[in-house]
């Protein structure tokens, strides 16, 4: 379920496929669903009220989209950023492993508990010509999935909003 700007649940699917192919539809009947893509190579936004009805990803954006593919698969870290560099910080209290590095223009920060090892907050910034978007996503309630830990709740938050996501089903 998605809770967007709109405050109603709406359906979401997220599909993923190692190492580099992600797609998020936001199923919405009355307004109609959003849709973002990137296929390993090129992506693309599709989404209600826009002027163009499927708008192409460039630069720092395209960037961005990767780099949220590519570290879908915790395997990848490695070789989804360059000149990555570490330090400690704190989110909530709890002591984190901050990791930072780039994808082109596309500037990543992770956030790692320090006990459990596992992804708490991923912050994406790009440049623009008003200064750097930041995207924040902040992952929740991890379970076991086919030996894999995945977050079952996450928030992702913009400037202008942000929507919160709760996994009921995975296959």
């Amino acid at each position: 379920s998605g809770y967007g700007p709109e405050g109603f649940p709406r359906p979401v699917e997220v599909y993923a496929k190692a190492p580099s192919q992600k797609a998020i539809r936001v199923r919405d009947s009355a307004s109609g669903d959003n849709i973002t893509v990137f296929d390993g190579k090129t992506g693309w936004i599709s989404a209600p009220f826009k002027p163009i009805d499927v708008m192409e990803l460039h630069g720092a954006e395209l960037d961005s989209a990767r780099a949220d593919a590519e570290l879908t698969f915790p395997a990848n870290v490695r070789q989804a950023l360059t000149g990555m560099r570490s330090s400690t910080d704190f989110i909530n209290d709890r002591s984190v492993l901050a990791v930072q590095g780039t994808k082109g223009m596309a500037l990543v920060t992770m956030y790692f508990d320090e006990e459990t090892g596992l992804m708490t907050r991923l912050v994406r910034s790009t440049p623009s010509p008003v200064g750097r978007i930041v995207v924040q996503t902040d992952y929740a309630g991890y379970r076991d999935v086919m030996g894999l830990k995945i977050p079952s709740k996450w928030t992702t938050a913009w400037f202008d909003g942000r929507s919160n996501f709760e996994i009921t089903d995975v296959q």
